[in-house]
């Protein structure tokens, strides 16, 4: 089993792959459309789109880890996104 530091390496090391892929590309190929959207009647989505998807995402679980660690009954916020702490009100 991988250890704390080699798991944070690994994920840095992944970070900077796909921070390097996405510096690499030209503006307008950022804002070039790529990927029908699952959504019907969406627009496509781009580059960008993909990269703040990546980022929202890892920003999420970074958050419901450290929310987890912190002993929070709702790490990832199934409750509290509506306002409230208890399973049973909704």
């Amino acid at each position: 089993m991988p250890t704390r530091d080699e798991i944070i390496a690994a994920l840095a090391a992944q970070r900077q792959r796909i921070e390097d892929w996405f510096r690499a590309l030209p503006d307008a190929e950022m804002s070039h459309e790529v990927t029908e959207s699952e959504v019907p009647d969406a627009a496509m989505w781009t580059p960008k789109d993909h990269l703040a998807h990546v980022l929202g995402v890892e920003r999420f679980f970074q958050g419901a880890i450290k929310r987890a660690l912190d002993g929070a009954d709702d790490p990832l916020g199934f409750f509290t996104q509506t306002g409230s702490d208890d399973p049973q009100a909704h």
